[in-house]
């Protein structure tokens, strides 16, 4: 059932949850919701020669996708759980919906979305 956020008109959050090992998303796909976890860690990682490598961690409290939502892009690296991730997602049409009603908030988000992807 999904979360309102009234201040911010008709904004839905989704309860989020992925199981120890679960695969995020793959490398080379597009990303259909933007995911905030607030418990949970997550690997970032890429394929060689048929093999997943798993070298980056992250901790609970950190988004995934912003970046290839907002640009319309495929994802670059593997994302997998590491544990049980628990949070919220946003649909990329409502995520791109809001950053277009808010201009300011979308200047800034593009600007450091590219900051720390790049």
């Amino acid at each position: 059932k999904p979360i309102k956020i009234s201040s911010l008109g008709s904004l839905r959050l989704y309860p989020e949850i992925n199981y120890d090992q679960d695969l995020i998303y793959s490398e080379g796909q597009y990303q259909d919701a933007v995911l905030f976890f607030e418990h949970g860690n997550y690997d970032l990682g890429y394929e060689i020669n048929g093999k997943l490598k798993y070298k980056l961690r992250f901790r609970h409290r950190t988004g995934i996708g912003a970046f290839y939502v907002t640009f319309g892009m495929k994802t670059k690296y593997s994302c997998r759980a590491n544990g049980d991730c628990k949070g919220f997602s946003i649909s990329k049409k409502e995520w791109l919906s809001s950053l277009n009603k808010f201009p300011k908030i979308d200047k800034s988000m593009k600007l450091k979305l590219l900051q720390d992807f790049h």
